[in-house]
């Protein structure tokens, strides 16, 4: 193997280790539904992580049974949120709490988003290593209907996190 090449390989791991991905996080969001408070879960949620903006992106669609039983699908919900802390780091650390803000994506519309979390650490873990919870409220000044789920008040995501250096 060259230089050239090993170095392109090199980078390729480098860049590899700043994000993770995954297709397993638990996403569910709290609605008001004729003035009951409900909780839906979603199925199919991509979540991204940044390790070092310390950066979540996540990706699902509001899929919901309505009451003939069928199940009706819409344009894919696109969420990006910045944690209040330098980095996600994978390392043994003290639980850290930290502030959020981000942005909702939905049908051609922005929506802000803000909110709290917390990164716990697991000691001896070897795969992942922590565990990322999130609250994103809604601002109050903003509506998202979702049909088959109300209006939103605030979405709350449980991923687990890789060690970066697995």
């Amino acid at each position: 193997m060259g230089l050239m090449t090993f170095m392109f390989l090199l980078n390729i791991q480098a860049l590899a280790q700043k994000s993770y991905k995954s297709k397993a996080g638990l996403l569910i969001a709290k609605a008001e539904n004729d003035y009951v408070i409900t909780s839906h879960s979603f199925k199919r949620v991509t979540v991204s992580l940044d390790y070092d903006k310390a950066e979540v992106e996540i990706r699902f669609m509001p899929e919901a049974s309505v009451e003939d039983s069928t199940f009706f699908r819409d344009e894919p919900i696109e969420l990006k949120a910045s944690l209040s802390i330098p980095s996600i780091k994978t390392q043994p650390h003290p639980d850290q709490r930290f502030f959020t803000r981000g942005k909702l994506h939905y049908k051609n519309k922005t929506y802000t988003l803000h909110g709290t979390g917390e990164l716990k650490h697991h000691p001896g873990g070897e795969t992942y290593t922590c565990t990322l919870m999130l609250q994103l409220k809604l601002s109050k000044s903003e509506s998202l209907l979702l049909p088959g789920i109300g209006q939103v008040i605030e979405f709350l995501l449980h991923q687990t996190v890789l060690d970066r250096d697995f």
